[in-house]
């Protein structure tokens, strides 16, 4: 069991290709996962302000109990925009997948993982647009995060560790992948703590554009199928 294990971790990380995907996911977790607790707040804001002729305050500032009625319906068009995109992305998702896994199987895997890493940019840069353009709708980060689902870069990922590690060892690998995404994306959240809405979703656009720039030049050079 120990030679087992020992064989695992050396196995995958003297892999170029699995310890650059997990970099990757750490980043894009991080990015991800550190805009989840300030999204609502934000949107719940600007649609007061657009929608509702709100001039105040931000609307985080106040509690539910004393927030403006003009707060409180933007909470209700956010929570609904929110239910609309995830649906919108999870039957984008449904469809896709498939039809871009067996593409990637033929065409190889380069230009799925490109596609995907860059989707993942629009909704963090869609977010700092917001709180920087007051005319920006926030419909436009509930379509930029509807249109990741088109490309599920965590399958081609699977795909791709496949490829390149032995066929026993293929599970523990595709878990330690999983795990590294898992784990940023525990932690990310409590980055709200440290820095201000417009700091996190700056943070979170830089480590999207991480993301996609690193696999461009590193990882998808050491891919065997690409």
């Amino acid at each position: 069991m120990v030679e087992r294990t020992q064989g695992l971790f050396s196995t995958y990380f003297t892999t170029k290709s699995t310890v650059l995907i997990l970099v990757v996911n750490i980043f894009l977790s991080l990015g991800i996962g550190s805009t989840i607790g300030i999204v609502p707040e934000i949107l719940q804001d600007r649609y007061a302000r657009i929608y509702h002729s709100y001039d105040g305050p931000d609307c985080s500032n106040y509690e539910h109990d004393v927030m403006p009625q003009a707060c409180k319906s933007g909470a209700d068009d956010a929570q609904a925009g929110s239910a609309i995109g995830s649906l919108a992305l999870n039957i984008i998702t449904l469809f896709c997948n498939p039809i871009v896994g067996s593409l990637s199987d033929i065409h190889g895997r380069r230009s799925p993982i490109i596609t995907g890493m860059f989707l993942c940019i629009l909704p963090p840069l869609v977010l700092v647009l917001l709180q920087m353009i007051p005319s920006v709708e926030p419909v436009f980060y509930y379509a930029a995060t509807s249109i990741v689902g088109f490309v599920n870069y965590m399958a081609i990922f699977i795909a791709s560790i496949s490829e390149v590690v032995p066929e026993e060892l293929r599970a523990p690998s595709i878990a330690i992948m999983l795990a590294g995404f898992y784990a940023s994306s525990s932690l990310a959240p409590a980055l709200t703590l440290l820095m201000s809405h417009f700091y996190v979703s700056l943070l979170a656009l830089f480590l999207t554009v991480l993301a996609f720039f690193y696999p461009s030049f590193s990882f998808l050079r050491h891919c065997q199928i690409l």
